[in-house]
């Protein structure tokens, strides 16, 4: 289902599992930025179980990241996943990105993307984002 068997190569090295228990929200997408693994944080964040994400497009009507004019980020140069899956390199968006959680709220994070690679290969990227809410404020 998911392209380059990225899934099962999380499974192997044990990473599904770090993730899941990580208390920084996060979720990780195949080359095509597919979502193949949501972790429990990110329901918490989000409103999203998920059952309810993976298996879409992370730009498919889930957290449709926009910067704070409402330019939209996912789909475009500026995603963090794109450019860590393309780039092979990690990069973290120098803004506050808008992404809409499952009660209809736009909230702001801070976000990060980290290219996932096997023998120098790059399966897929894993995005941690955190509420950015609290340090806008200072």
């Amino acid at each position: 289902m998911f392209s380059e068997g990225i899934l099962e190569h999380l499974q192997e090295t044990k990473v599904v599992d770090f993730l899941d228990e990580l208390e920084i929200p996060a979720y990780v997408v195949d080359k095509n930025r597919r979502i193949v693994f949501w972790n429990k944080q990110a329901t918490k964040l989000t409103g999203y179980e998920a059952n309810e994400v993976v298996g879409k497009f992370c730009a498919e009507q889930v957290l449709n990241h926009v910067d704070r004019t409402g330019i939209p980020v996912c789909n475009t140069e500026l995603c963090p996943l794109y450019q860590s899956i393309k780039n092979g390199i990690p990069v973290q968006v120098p803004f506050a990105v808008y992404g809409l959680t499952k009660s209809g709220k736009r909230r702001p994070f801070s976000v990060v993307g980290l290219p996932i690679k096997k023998d120098n290969e790059v399966l897929g990227a894993i995005e941690l984002f955190t509420d950015a809410e609290k340090w806008m404020q200072i």
